[in-house]
């Protein structure tokens, strides 16, 4: 028996709330700028996109920010920074950005989007749910792609995974039935339970490492499995 799927949108949408929450009881000061909302780390003079405060589709994040005379750098976008805002269908990240975090941009509208070489961590559940999403260029900084990443990018046709990447996680393509072609590349040393589950167009699959270690379910449902 498959195991059951564990992201689902509702549970998703309650965790971001409460991470939305927490963080707004516990930071030391956050500004607006632009529409954006940012933390800000007075001792590092670093700052964490949070969110928006206005709907527009099209959305440019700087590199840097000034508040009271202080200039921040921007790098990090936090947790469900732009959950559920449906409204967004492009962003611009820039190079200044090391980390994004958790369902960061989880159920918008994005079609296409490059994540910088300077990003080291994307969080899991990032791209959840994004629908219209149609291509991305990942970093190659990134170490793994983790559980539920892009998990339900039904229009994601095709997508290259660079040499830095060891991990797969659980459910991370899962149901990206517009997924035509994947090569694993020889870093990856592990690919999740359900990884690839439900990718009914998968036709052609690659592993370059004969010692990759491959979860149960991993390709379940894809044509092009051996």
């Amino acid at each position: 028996m498959k195991p059951k799927k564990s992201y689902f949108p509702f549970f998703k949408a309650i965790l971001c709330s409460l991470v939305l929450f927490v963080s707004f009881n516990s930071r030391a000061k956050e500004v607006v700028l632009d529409g954006i909302k940012y933390d800000l780390n007075k001792y590092d003079r670093t700052a964490v996109v949070r969110g928006l405060t206005v709907k527009t589709a099209q959305l440019i994040i700087p590199s840097t920010i000034s508040a009271n005379g202080t200039v921040y750098t921007v790098n990090e976008i936090g947790s469900c920074a732009f959950h559920s805002c449906d409204f967004l269908t492009s962003i611009i990240i820039p190079e200044s950005v090391i980390t994004i975090g958790d369902n960061a941009f989880n159920s918008t509208s994005i079609k296409s989007i490059i994540i910088p070489d300077s990003v080291t961590e994307l969080g899991t559940s990032a791209f959840f749910y994004c629908r219209n999403l149609e291509s991305i260029v990942l970093s190659d900084s990134l170490h793994a792609i983790e559980d539920g990443t892009f998990d339900q990018c039904v229009s994601l046709t095709s997508i290259t995974l660079p040499s830095s990447i060891r991990k797969i996680g659980m459910f991370a393509f899962s149901l990206c039935k517009s997924l035509e072609s994947i090569t694993i590349p020889y870093s990856v040393i592990e690919i999740g339970i359900s990884a690839f589950v439900g990718c009914d167009k998968l036709s052609s699959i690659t592993i370059m490492n004969p010692d990759t270690r491959i979860g149960e379910y991993a390709f379940d449902d894809c044509p092009g499995w051996r």
